[in-house]
């Protein structure tokens, strides 16, 4: 048996009793995320920021614009320890088989640890995005082609370089979240005590030692997560696949303990 299969199995089996807290909490969290963003356009039709039938924000009012989405992003790092929480919630279920519908808040919980919290995703994130626009391979041959799948597909030597370069940007955002953002997110949800720079650059090295196993899991997913374009299906692979990524950082975390990573 395949070590993703026995991870999936174990995953499983500590879902048992937790999947209802689980979906609620995945539920509550896309809910969050989903009022921020219809606040946000809510906010730029009644001021008249978009042109409705364009989707263009109006010249005349761009900075006004770039002021609501500056408080929309504002907005969403306030919330984010939510996201935290959740992770927390899935490293508990991988750890000792329960979990609270309650620890998805634990991280607003203090202003010490809200506010780290906060940096530690503002950190994290500010570093992966700068990375992603940095090697975003469609942005260039888009660019450079001055072409654009938005405007339709095509037959085309065009089309299949646009679409070659979009899977392989999406591929690269896919490593990058692997390695800068997934463990250090893990560690934080299982163990908050350590200061945020070390979960900035203290798991780098664990995360590219380790990228073969993430990638292979995942991959281990792709028909589960090919069920996700529906929305029902969604509700069972999302905990299967978050309790399965936390049980395969729990056990790798500690196969290194040696090295003091959550110590």
């Amino acid at each position: 048996m395949s070590t993703e299969k026995i991870i999936r199995n174990q995953a499983k089996k500590s879902l048992c009793g937790n999947w209802t807290t689980i979906i609620a909490a995945i539920i509550f969290v896309c809910a969050a995320l989903i009022l921020a963003e219809g606040l946000f356009y809510v906010v730029s039709l009644y001021f008249k920021l978009i042109n409705t039938e364009t989707g263009i924000v109006v010249s005349q009012r761009e900075w006004i614009y770039y002021i609501v989405f500056a408080g929309l992003i504002t907005v969403l790092f306030l919330i984010s320890p939510v996201i935290n929480g959740f992770l927390k919630l899935t490293s508990n279920v991988a750890i000792y088989d329960r979990t609270e519908i309650y620890d998805l808040f634990y991280f607003f919980r203090g202003a010490k640890r809200y506010f780290k919290t906060i940096l530690l995703n503002l950190m994290l994130s500010l570093f992966c995005i700068l990375l992603c626009y940095g090697l975003d391979l469609y942005a260039f041959v888009a660019y450079f082609l001055n072409a654009d799948l938005r405007d339709g597909l095509g037959f085309d030597i065009i089309t299949l370089a646009l679409l070659g370069a979009m899977i392989i940007s999406n591929v690269i955002k896919i490593l990058v979240y692997l390695i800068f953002m997934h463990y250090p997110l893990m560690a934080y949800s299982m163990n908050d005590c350590l200061p945020v720079g070390r979960y900035i650059y203290g798991f780098i090295g664990f995360s590219l030692r380790n990228l073969g196993a993430s990638i292979k899991l995942l991959v281990s997913f792709i028909g589960w997560i090919a069920l996700c374009f529906f929305v029902v299906p969604a509700l069972y692979v999302l905990p299967y696949l978050a309790v399965s990524m936390s049980s395969s950082a729990r056990w790798l975390f500690s196969l290194e303990k040696d090295r003091g990573l959550l110590c």
